[in-house]
């Protein structure tokens, strides 16, 4: 990703080393970069565990500011749908491993 100064890279060998990829602190993330000016300025790695605001990867999927290719060729194939992307939510709040009462008190403090 030209966001992160190409730091992350997502092709990984194991499901343990892409997670281990994912989840660690970015040196840098390039807020100026298009579609990642509003990007959380607390967020610091691709996946931050439990919370998807912070989660890079996932605004850079959620963001209608985000584009995959150029203006005139976009079509809604160039977005992801609605599972996908609740597929990456569930994946970031997994990664917490959070109980059920954990959850329910994280959702309460928010």
């Amino acid at each position: 990703m030209t966001v992160t100064g190409n730091s992350l890279d997502i092709k990984q060998p194991t499901a343990a080393a892409l997670r281990t990829e994912l989840t660690k602190s970015l040196a840098a993330i390039n807020r100026g970069v298009a579609g990642f000016e509003d990007f959380s300025p607390n967020g610091t790695a691709a996946i931050q565990s439990g919370d998807p605001a912070r989660s890079l990867l996932y605004h850079a999927l959620a963001s209608p500011n985000v584009y995959p290719s150029p203006t005139s060729a976009r079509t809604d194939a160039d977005f992801p749908t609605l599972v996908e992307l609740d597929t990456i939510e569930n994946y970031i709040y997994s990664v917490a491993k959070m109980k059920l009462k954990d959850i329910c008190m994280y959702s309460l403090t928010r």
